[in-house]
């Protein structure tokens, strides 16, 4: 379920950093382990944190909000994400 989410995270083509990170984590890492991984947040891009939540689904967070404020490229992710994992 969260390999497939990342799979269409890398269709959409949000940026280079983010497709490469996707897929080192789709290649690396088994279900549970990108469970556990994306429970404590993983990096896709430079100050952009992604979270998973079992039963709640993605959160990214934008490590910078507080001195730049919203980061649009993050809500972007994290509809297309949570979208897709209703489908699923």
């Amino acid at each position: 379920m969260i390999k497939e989410t990342l799979i269409k995270l890398i269709e959409n083509n949000y940026s280079t950093v983010i497709n490469r990170n996707a897929q080192y984590l789709i290649e690396n890492f088994d279900e549970s382990q990108l469970e556990v991984m994306l429970t404590h947040g993983f990096d896709i891009e430079k100050n952009i944190k992604l979270y998973y939540y079992v039963g709640s689904g993605y959160r990214c967070i934008n490590e910078r909000a507080a001195l730049y404020g919203n980061n649009p490229m993050c809500i972007i992710i994290e509809r297309a994400l949570n979208k897709e994992l209703l489908k699923s």
